[in-house]
C-alpha cells in the first residue's frame, strides 16, 4: 500500500521503473535509488516495483508545495 494509506485502484495500468523515468524524466537508476530510500512511493508485487501515475502525479504535487 502506498504511504499515506491510500488504496490503489487498479482501473488503470500499472507502470515500470522505466516508465515511470519517462513520465518523471530521470533515470530509471534514479527511480530505484528513491525507491530504495524511501522518497519515492510504489507498489510492491513479489520483487518487482510497480507505479500508478495517479501515484507519481500526487507524489510530485507534494514536493512543489
Amino acid at each position: 500500500m502506498p504511504a499515506g494509506g491510500n488504496v490503489v485502484r487498479l482501473d488503470t495500468p500499472l507502470l515500470t521503473p522505466a516508465e515511470a523515468a519517462a513520465l518523471l524524466a530521470v533515470k530509471p537508476s534514479w527511480i530505484y535509488e528513491a525507491v530504495r530510500s524511501g522518497a519515492l512511493p510504489c507498489l510492491r508485487i513479489g520483487r518487482h516495483i510497480r507505479f500508478t501515475r495517479a501515484m507519481l502525479e500526487d507524489w510530485l504535487q507534494s514536493r512543489a508545495a
